[in-house]
């Protein structure tokens, strides 16, 4: 009797995403994921259709996780400028775990293949949307508990948020010593402050 394929394919499917991670979806063949999965050529043409299905199933399941810990991570902390400063210091240390720093699919996709790719931008303008509504819903909660000054604009302050948390991605890539890019961290932060 055969296994299920369903009972693997989330398993699979976070085989192949940190794969794209780590060598983005240029570099990695189809052989790449026929020997990273553990499956042969015909089962993953027959279960997934080929490279490009896999990553498309793979990004769309690491953007759906990453919204999900993004709003776990934020309902738990106590503090707004606290909690947004121990999102990006949580978010450096995932881009750089392993030997090497492998950065965010989301963001190495859209540096890999945007503009060209029109069948991966919207599921990547979904995410940045669905990123950039947290980040707004949590500044209104810091204005409507005084920590953060009501008249600033939170969906401008939520688009810097994610430039930067951009930037961050790329920076970490470079020098992923962390010490060297928490000074910048807590001078974005400073968007903060004040009036």
């Amino acid at each position: 009797m055969g296994r299920p394929k369903e009972f693997s394919r989330e398993k699979t499917l976070v085989k192949a995403m940190e794969l794209f991670r780590k060598q983005g979806y240029h570099a990695t063949s189809i052989d790449d994921l026929v020997q990273e999965l553990g499956v042969n050529r015909a089962s993953l043409y027959e279960t997934y259709g080929g490279k490009r299905e896999v990553f498309a199933e793979a990004l769309d399941i690491y953007t759906q996780g990453a919204c999900l810990r993004m709003k776990a991570f934020l309902d738990a902390q106590k503090g707004v400028k606290e909690g947004i400063r121990n999102l990006f210091l949580a978010s450096l240390q995932d881009m750089k775990s392993g030997p090497v720093s492998v950065g965010c699919l989301a963001l190495n996709t859209t540096i890999e293949l945007l503009p060209l790719d029109k069948e991966v931008k919207p599921c990547l303008l979904g995410h940045q949307k669905r990123i950039q509504g947290f980040y707004v819903d949590f500044i209104r909660k810091g204005m409507a508990t005084g920590e953060i000054a009501s008249g600033k604009d939170a969906d401008a302050i939520a688009e810097f948020l994610y430039a930067f948390f951009a930037g961050l991605g790329v920076l970490v890539k470079l020098q992923p010593d962390e010490a060297r890019l928490i000074p910048a961290i807590d001078e974005a932060l400073k968007v903060l402050d004040g009036p």
